[in-house]
């Protein structure tokens, strides 16, 4: 059982935690299926279009679309356009580092029901 100083201090650095929203959003998105199989394919080739996701992962054009749409939201993914096309990469920064490892250890089955 915990005492009150140590609820005071849980509490205390809970509080000081900024940025939960974005990271509780992170997560979610690597829960999702979809988000999870986008992050995969960018994990492994940068710049690639919305029309190329689709074929690879058999999804539509408008299920991919909306996915790319939310990871860029978050800062997840960035966009370059190619002409009239637009394609999509990891973001380069530490936040893309770590999706990158999670992603590829979840994909690769190193990661399964909580289990490292």
């Amino acid at each position: 059982m915990l005492t009150t100083e140590d609820i005071n201090t849980i509490k205390a650095a809970v509080a000081r935690t900024a940025g939960i929203d974005a990271r509780a959003a992170l997560a979610r998105c690597l829960a999702d299926p979809t988000s999870l199989k986008i992050l995969y394919v960018l994990t492994r080739k940068n710049n690639v279009c919305p029309s190329d996701l689709a074929a690879i992962l058999s999804l539509s054009l408008s299920t991919v679309s909306h996915q790319l749409s939310k990871l860029k939201q978050m800062g997840v993914v960035s966009t370059i356009r190619h002409g009239h096309m637009i394609c999509y990469s990891l973001e380069p920064t530490e936040k893309s580092d770590l999706i990158r490892k999670l992603v590829t250890m979840i994909m690769d089955g190193k990661l399964n029901g909580g289990v490292v």
